[in-house]
């Protein structure tokens, strides 16, 4: 038996869960480093201090580099 759920409530009005709050800035920084741009042109174009640029860049090449594919068991 499902779990009952106001009437009024659909499923994409159910909040997501997420593990944290996305800086749209910092995202815009870390892709324009990838697309070739330097840390200090992206940090100009987004407002983002370089130190957070540059710290943001290396999680994001580690997480890349770590990544692996969990099988549907």
């Amino acid at each position: 038996m499902s779990t009952k759920r106001p009437s009024n409530m659909s499923d994409k009005d159910r909040p997501k869960h997420r593990r944290h709050k996305r800086d749209n800035e910092l995202d815009r920084a870390i892709a324009i480093v990838n697309l070739g741009g330097d840390i200090r042109a992206a940090a100009a174009a987004t407002g983002v201090s370089e130190a957070r640029v540059q710290q943001a860049c290396e999680l994001h090449r580690l997480r890349q580099l770590t990544k692996r594919h969990q099988r549907h068991k």
